[in-house]
């Protein structure tokens, strides 16, 4: 089970994230907040709604939306 997740809002500029843990992940509608965050920080930051997942080693998996 995954123990926590982070949204790397702008891994161009440096490292904004927002970190999620195990509360967060059990719960959905919290998650839910949790990514409307991150999309939200990234659109006022970058101008644009790209959030980038990072894995717990620090590789970044994929981006949201796709």
């Amino acid at each position: 089970m995954m123990q926590s997740l982070r949204f790397l809002v702008s891994p161009d500029r440096g490292r904004w994230t927002l970190s999620v843990g195990p509360t967060v992940l059990a719960n959905h509608s919290t998650l839910d907040r949790a990514v409307r965050a991150a999309v939200d920080m990234a659109r006022r930051t970058r101008g644009d709604n790209r959030v980038f997942l990072e894995s717990e080693d620090g590789r970044v998996q994929q981006h949201w939306p796709a």
